[in-house]
Order: structure tokens, then C-alpha cells, then sequence
């Protein structure tokens, strides 16, 4: 079974979505994460947060 030249293109485009999604995703969560971590070395209260995290 062979696909049309608009299934193709349509596939093409939802893999395109598909991968930009995850990208922003990982980027935000990275971002997130790094400011996160710069925040609270600049506090110098990691420690702290963290016991207080977990009980």
C-alpha cells in the first residue's frame, strides 16, 4: 500500500509538530531547572530546601 503525496506531507507535518513540542518542552523544563538551581546557589540555601522537600 503505497501513501498519497498528501498523507506523506500530512505525516511529515505532524512528526514536525510532534518533535517541536519536545523540544520546547525539554528546553522549558532545562531553563527551568538550570534558573532553578542558579536561584538557589545564589541564596546558598540548598540545603535548606531540599531537607524541607523531603520531611
Amino acid at each position: 500500500m503505497r501513501a498519497t503525496k498528501n498523507e506523506v506531507k500530512r505525516n511529515k507535518v505532524a512528526e514536525i509538530i510532534l518533535l517541536l513540542s519536545l523540544h520546547l518542552m525539554i528546553t522549558a523544563i532545562t531553563r527551568h531547572w538550570l534558573f532553578g538551581a542558579i536561584r538557589l546557589t545564589k541564596n546558598g540555601n540548598i540545603n535548606r530546601i531540599t531537607t524541607e522537600k523531603n520531611g
